[in-house]
C-alpha cells in the first residue's frame, strides 16, 4: 500500500470537490439573495451594492469549501482503504 499516493489523491480530490461544491453553492445563494434583496441591501434604484454582494459570497464560499473538502477527503480515503481491504480478502 502506497500511503503517499493515497494521501495525494485524497487531498487533490477533496480540494477539487470542495471548490466545485463551494462555487455552485455560493453562486446559487448569492444570486438568490440579490434577486430577493432583503431590505434593499443589495441594490437600490441606482446601482448594485457590490461590497454587500462580495461579503455574502465570501461568507458562503469559505465555510462551504472547508466543509466540502474535508468531507470529500475523508470519504475518498475511506472508500480507497475499504476497497483495498476488500481486495486483499
Amino acid at each position: 500500500m502506497n500511503w503517499t499516493s493515497i494521501g495525494q489523491h485524497c487531498w487533490s480530490f477533496g480540494l477539487a470537490f470542495g471548490l466545485f461544491v463551494a462555487s455552485i453553492v455560493t453562486l446559487v445563494i448569492t444570486v438568490w439573495e440579490w434577486v430577493e434583496n432583503p431590505g434593499g441591501i443589495f441594490y437600490d434604484g441606482n446601482s448594485t451594492q457590490w461590497s454587500m454582494l462580495y461579503d455574502t459570497a465570501i461568507s458562503w464560499f469559505i465555510p462551504t469549501l472547508l466543509y466540502a473538502a474535508i468531507a470529500a477527503t475523508i470519504g475518498h480515503l475511506s472508500i480507497t482503504l475499504l476497497s483495498q481491504w476488500i481486495g486483499k480478502k
